[in-house]
């Protein structure tokens, strides 16, 4: 096993301690993007659209302005990234309608699970409560009191059902 000073481990270890520190340091993106998404309503739209979307038509169905059709689309790319919506290739999309070029984009499969009115809602319920609890975890750690406020049993039943 190697020292943990730097000078005494080989490149392959710093070069996987850094990634490590990176995905450690970035894991909340996908999290944050994915409450994004639900707070704009993007699997609603796309699902009450019938079909693919493009971007600018899934901007104007959410009354996104179109000054902020960069970071939209940093959004759907991070979405896309994460597996939470399908990029498809599209001839028809083309730049001159307002679009990237990209294509259009649709819901994943797991999307069936997160959509406000879906058969199968099983995030929105949770995403507060489940949330807050953790966001407050190193206050708890400080604090004296055993609960305060939060109930970690509770929390615990709801995270050894997941696993």
């Amino acid at each position: 096993m190697a020292d943990h000073n730097d000078q005494n481990l080989a490149p392959s270890e710093l070069l996987l301690a850094k990634t490590q520190s990176w995905n450690q340091l970035y894991f909340f993106i996908e999290h944050v993007t994915l409450k994004c998404a639900l707070q704009l309503g993007i699997p609603n739209a796309i699902t009450k659209h019938g079909k693919p979307m493009t971007l600018s038509k899934l901007m104007s169905s959410l009354s996104i302005s179109p000054s902020k059709y960069p970071y939209f689309l940093r959004l759907t790319r991070i979405l896309v990234r994460y597996g939470l919506l399908i990029l498809q290739k599209h001839e028809d999309t083309n730049v001159d309608n307002g679009d990237d070029g990209k294509g259009c984009y649709s819901l994943a499969p797991a999307d069936r699970y997160i959509m406000k009115d879906g058969p199968w809602n099983s995030m929105e319920d949770q995403d507060s409560f489940f949330f807050k609890a953790w966001n407050c975890l190193g206050d708890w750690f400080r604090n004296e009191e055993i609960y305060s406020g939060v109930n970690f049993r509770e929390i615990r039943l709801v995270v050894t059902g997941f696993m």
